[in-house]
């Protein structure tokens, strides 16, 4: 919201970004194990699922900054993201 507002510069993001991340990793939303391609279960220590949460976090606000050129666009990009989240999730 800030940035819309406001024209601020790529560090100021980037902090945002990161702050954003460390909230969710300071309220233990965050990966605990990971599935490799073949289905091998990899568990994580306490470090590793801090910088996977984080870097997949701050990936994934990049990507959809990087849509944001058009109206509409970042929104249906995230609306077909989290409907197939969702139909995933449901099955699973």
């Amino acid at each position: 919201v800030l940035d819309d507002l406001f024209e601020l510069d790529a560090l100021t993001k980037l902090g945002g970004q990161l702050l954003a991340a460390g909230f969710l990793v300071a309220f233990g939303v965050q990966f605990y194990f990971f599935t490799g391609p073949d289905g091998q279960v990899f568990s994580l220590d306490p470090a590793q699922r801090a910088l996977l949460t984080g870097f997949l976090v701050v990936a994934t606000i990049n990507a959809v900054n990087f849509v944001d050129g058009l109206d509409g666009l970042a929104a249906g990009v995230v609306g077909v993201g989290a409907l197939a989240f969702f139909l995933f999730c449901y099955q699973l």
